[in-house]
């Protein structure tokens, strides 16, 4: 259920981050407002956990030719662009004023500490 319900996340925050809502997450997901509250106590953690869990392209060896260099980092942007980590990462960029601690937090790598569910977490994201 998770996996569904962190992508479920992921589609209503590439479509409406502003309008996000469990209720629209647990829809998407097929699964109950009230069984996603005992996973996900908030939004915010719900958010958290589905951008953490983004898996990012990795990066390319580069030959170390200039050049070269560059068509490499050209093809890896031009096959991200369009892809649904690129939407959502515009997305929050896009609506960074409205939600800091979610930009702070993907922009500095922490979003791997704020999650609710992981140990030793304080629950919801607070960037550092």
């Amino acid at each position: 259920m998770d996996e569904r319900v962190l992508q479920a996340a992921r589609d209503e925050l590439a479509e409406r981050v502003a309008a996000f809502s469990m209720r629209g997450v647990a829809q998407r997901a097929g699964v109950s407002r009230p069984s996603l509250l005992l996973r996900w106590h908030d939004a915010d953690t719900l958010i958290v956990d589905a951008l953490d869990s983004l898996e990012l392209p990795e990066l390319p060896s580069l030959p170390g030719v200039l050049e070269q260099d560059l068509f490499v980092v050209a093809d890896m942007i031009a096959e991200q662009l369009g892809s649904s980590v690129y939407d959502l990462q515009m997305r929050i960029f896009t609506d960074a004023r409205d939600h800091p601690y979610w930009w702070s937090a993907s922009r500095t790598g922490d979003l791997a500490d704020c999650g609710a569910h992981r140990p030793g977490a304080a629950g919801g994201c607070r960037a550092r």
